[in-house]
């Protein structure tokens, strides 16, 4: 469902049919609109765009293209000069362009044999978003006045980006590919960009998610434009038109310390398609991955990778700064931008040719991105290792694994080790392991074929102690000792109906699982019933207890937190936890759409604390909660809205849509 969810929209320079036209049109509307169409609408309106307008490309390359950017950059006479770009004397790196270019071809011609699809050199590129607090983290932010609720985040002192931030005075959203900027005790809108119809922002802007730091405001997303030229052949009587679609990472960073005249700084763009971030202090680092279009007449400019700030010159990567490994089977650039935001510096970039990322683990020091050796399976691995300080970025690892990973809470950095817990296989050939590496990604030691015939539906390291739920017919929860990282040990299992999709930490002896209900699907085997959330006992590792559940819904019951940490409403001070919950009941007929938030009592078990029901339509259904000091504010497509958080009652509404 993770992948499904997160398939992305680029196709680039494509060299198709009609048939295949509609045939990738059905396989995106798929994978990508079965259940959340909105998130994804401007995506799916940039697809429709591109096949309107064609992106025509015959079987070979015609000899002569006028007006192109090779006017300007020829193949030999590159514009590179790029002094931010340093990679290590030992690394391996392509020697020259020309090296460059065979490895592309190669790679390409290779997939397009594999996979047996025609479209497979066209650039689709796939993103993730990724989408949580370790111990420590889930302490609450503080103003002079009030306390405030922060991003759900995995990794003290590492941000991750949201649709909302706030610091207790001004609440920034993102709704609609537009900025909202609102005064907290008010509900008064100060100010309000919009980016798809403000032009020194640029149309073809969309916003991701933002960031919210010591008065700067980041929004990230992605930008494109197109770029047409007629070629001087000509074929069956016409001109060939060729569109050239370019897509890029952007960050634009906004001075916010006056909310009602906010003032643009910089922008920086990097080739690609915005994947993923994180923010450590004043320090954003973004990735984007680039699928390069080949055939035999390209430029080489037009392969190499590239970056901007504000309306400078671009900036080519050259291919002996692009870290390479032989014998990779994949074709893409995965590229890493590191800036400080509070200064007025060069963006420092590194570059390395691999897959797209499947998920990404951040620590305060360094960065991990696994890769997929191949788009089709998920066998063999592979994960980078960079470190991060003071905004630039150091390649310093690589290491290998087995299978497939469930979420970014399957990787974690612990004194120097790297821990991952994969799913290899595939229904009851399925296996799970537990991998440990030292600081070089060399590993350590492999707990293997942990719970045989299951797959991994949650992890959540917390210090020295790992937790994996497992699942097929009944949910183990497995408790791990990794205080010796040469010699993890399981110490305790407990088993019950159901699973948990997702772990949180309570307190060190206590951690909450928020997941499903399980019955039989008549089959043999059983299928998703009502939603629960479960409070563990983990004081003592080898007899792990579940305290007390509660159920949640009566059946066909769905949330967005299933997939996305980041919609969970969470405070260790008030003793709260909630997350937005979806219900069609047993015949479909009776939907219901809600947030609800339960008092977290040792004692007494969850109690619901309120519960705040919608319609269910997307304009009125509530993506995100917080809190500031006594109020509470959801947030929808249509109404922000401000309720007591001790009664419930509502105070305000704001109409925004």
């Amino acid at each position: 469902m993770d992948n499904k969810e997160k398939y992305k929209k680029i196709i680039d320079k494509i060299h198709v049919s009609e048939d295949l036209k509609k045939k990738t049109l059905n396989k995106i509307n798929n994978r990508v609109y079965r259940n959340h169409y909105i998130k994804y609408l401007a995506t799916g309106a940039t697809l429709l765009l591109v096949i309107m307008f064609g992106i025509y490309y015959v079987l070979e390359m015609p000899k002569n293209n006028s007006k192109k950017n090779s006017d300007i950059f020829s193949s030999t006479n590159i514009s590179i000069h790029n002094p931010t770009v340093s990679v290590e004397n030992d690394l391996s790196t392509f020697k020259d362009i020309d090296e460059l270019r065979k490895i592309l071809k190669e790679n390409i011609d290779t997939l397009k044999r594999t996979t047996n699809e025609d479209f497979i050199t066209t650039g689709v590129e796939e993103a993730s978003t990724e989408f949580s607090t370790n111990l420590e983290n889930s302490k609450s932010s503080q103003s002079s006045n009030n306390d405030f609720s922060t991003t759900n985040i995995q990794v003290e002192g590492v941000d991750e980006a949201d649709i909302i931030k706030t610091d207790g005075k001004y609440i920034y959203y993102v709704n609609s590919n537009l900025l909202y900027i609102i005064e907290a005790d008010t509900l008064e809108e100060v100010n309000k960009i919009d980016f798809a119809n403000t032009s020194s922002l640029n149309q073809n802007f969309f916003i991701n998610e933002i960031y919210l730091v010591n008065n700067r405001l980041v929004v990230l997303g992605n930008y494109y434009y197109y770029e047409t030229s007629v070629t001087s052949e000509k074929r069956l009587s016409y001109d060939i038109e060729i569109i050239n679609s370019n897509y890029y990472a952007k960050a634009i960073i906004f001075n916010v310390s006056n909310p009602k005249n906010i003032i643009q700084e910089r922008e920086i763009k990097i080739d690609g398609t915005y994947t993923n971030s994180r923010m450590i202090g004043n320090c954003l680092y973004f990735i984007s991955t680039k699928a390069p279009v080949y055939y035999d007449k390209i430029e080489d400019f037009e392969i190499l990778p590239s970056y901007q700030i504000n309306n400078e010159e671009k900036v080519y990567i050259p291919a002996n700064k692009i870290v390479y490994f032989p014998n990779t089977n994949s074709y893409q650039y995965v590229i890493i931008a590191g800036i400080d935001i509070s200064k007025d510096e060069d963006v420092n970039i590194a570059s390395f040719f691999g897959s797209w990322p499947d998920k990404i683990y951040a620590s305060e020091n360094n960065i991990y991105i696994p890769l997929n050796q191949y788009w089709y399976e998920n066998n063999s691995n592979y994960i980078y290792k960079f470190s991060l300080k003071n905004a630039k970025i150091e390649y310093v690892a690589k290491g290998s694994f087995e299978g497939y990973l469930d979420s970014q809470f399957s990787i974690d950095e612990y004194n120097g080790f790297l821990r991952i817990a994969t799913t290899s296989g595939y229904d009851d050939k399925s296996t799970n392991t537990l991998y440990t590496f030292n600081s070089n990604l060399e590993e350590v030691s492999k707990l293997t074929d942990i719970a045989k015939g299951e797959k991994i539906y949650s992890v959540r390291f917390i210090g020295k102690i790992g937790y994996i739920v497992t699942f097929e017919q009944i949910d183990p929860l497995f408790v791990i000792d990794l205080s010796d990282p040469y010699h993890p040990e399981i110490k305790g299992e407990l088993e019950m109906p159901g699973y948990s999709s997702y772990l949180h930490p309570y307190d060190e002896t206590h951690i909450i699982g928020i997941g499903y209900n399980v019955k039989s699907n008549g089959y043999g085997g059983v299928k998703n019933s009502n939603m629960k959330i479960a409070m563990f006992d983990v004081s003592d590792l080898n007899n792990p207890k579940e305290m007390f559940n509660t159920s949640i819904g009566e059946e066909n019951v769905y949330s967005e937190l299933n997939y996305n940490h980041k919609a969970l409403f969470y405070s260790k001070s008030k003793n709260l936890i909630g997350f937005p919950i979806q219900s069609s009941g047993y015949d479909y007929s009776k939907y219901t759409d809600n947030f609800t938030i339960f008092e977290i009592d040792l004692e007494k078990g969850f109690i619901v604390h309120g519960k705040i029901e919608q319609i269910h339509d997307f304009r009125t259904s509530i993506k995100r909660v917080i809190y500031i000091g006594d109020n509470l504010y959801t947030f929808s497509e249509s109404f922000i809205t401000k309720y007591n958080l001790d009664t419930f009652e509502k105070l305000q509404e704001l109409r925004i849509y």
